[in-house]
């Protein structure tokens, strides 16, 4: 399956919702090696 994740707010001040995503990111990537994940940035973002 592949699986959109917003993320505009990945990493803002590392604070809430940013942070949250941020981990939520990381936690899946090592535990889901079945489905596949795209993640939506903010345009200036750059990761």
């Amino acid at each position: 399956m592949i699986i959109g994740i917003d993320a505009r707010f990945f990493g803002l001040l590392g604070k809430g919702l940013g942070r949250y995503t941020q981990k939520l990111i990381e936690h899946l990537e090592a535990i889901d090696s079945e489905n596949q994940y795209v993640v939506f940035l903010r345009k200036e973002t750059t990761y």
